[in-house]
């Protein structure tokens, strides 16, 4: 069975994946805008997105090529090399965590971990899915509807201690396109409001532009256990921007 350890770095992209959550496209003067950035992490990092039900009987492997074969309808909205979740099959050799491969318009493919002693995967509830990234979890998350603030931190036994706390709270400037939520790393946390901050960030909130010059590119999110790499299109022209957090390796000596 595949699991989260064979995949460390998940990359997710908006458009191209189909079910991952929108992050919008309206000004930042837009009441309705607040909470879509922190929806979207959020989603990228713990909900399995794009789930969709695979027929019993279906899905087989080949032992000349030494994949299984995944039929889907048309459109399905999942691209090669992505992380996805096969579960529900009664031959637990299908079930797990895969990168898709040989993505075709109405099927995938993916390569086990080990040969399946059965060619055709038998369950009444197959499903395949988007894998989200893992190795984080969820501190607090407010009540607003949507959620505005949420503060996060790695499962990574080797992952500093700080607190990742995403404030999508606050409106932008009067034209609307300055639009972003704030990113802090703190420490001594205590709740959403109880904190010290050791430094912060400005993450772009939406995808509001003038004159889009990348109209094919919303965002997309690279990530493993320890470190996010955000990269969105926004701003007059609607060029890409990329921001993070996370752990590095420092080149202090002795820090």
């Amino acid at each position: 069975m595949g699991t989260a350890a064979d995949f460390p770095v998940t990359h997710l992209i908006d458009g191209p994946m189909l079910g991952l959550p929108q992050l919008g496209t309206a000004k930042g003067t837009d009441a309705s805008q607040l909470g879509k950035l922190l929806a979207v992490i959020k989603g990228c990092l713990f909900d399995a997105y794009n789930t969709t039900a695979v027929a019993d009987a279906t899905m087989t492997y080949n032992a000349a090529t030494g994949r299984i074969t995944v039929p889907l309808a048309a459109g399905h909205g999942f691209v090669d090399y992505q992380i996805i979740d096969i579960q529900g099959a009664a031959q637990t050799e299908y079930n797990g965590r895969f990168r898709a491969e040989n993505t075709l318009n109405d099927s995938i493919e993916y390569t086990p971990d080990t040969t399946p002693t059965i060619t055709t995967a038998t369950g009444a509830s197959i499903t395949i899915a988007g894998a989200p990234v893992g190795g984080w979890q969820i501190i607090d998350i407010d009540t607003n509807t949507p959620p505005q603030k949420m503060s996060i931190r790695s499962t990574a036994a080797d992952a500093t201690p700080y607190t990742w706390i995403i404030d999508n709270s606050t409106l932008g400037n009067a034209l609307g396109r300055n639009f972003h939520a704030r990113v802090s790393c703190a420490e001594n946390y205590v709740d959403l409001d109880t904190w010290d901050e050791v430094f912060h960030n400005s993450w772009a909130a939406s995808n509001y532009t003038i004159s889009d010059e990348y109209p094919d590119i919303t965002y997309m999110l690279i990530a493993d256990s320890k470190m996010i790499y955000f990269n969105c299109s926004y701003g007059y022209y609607g060029r890409v921007g990329q921001f993070i957090l996370g752990d590095i390796n420092s080149i202090v000596p002795d820090d």
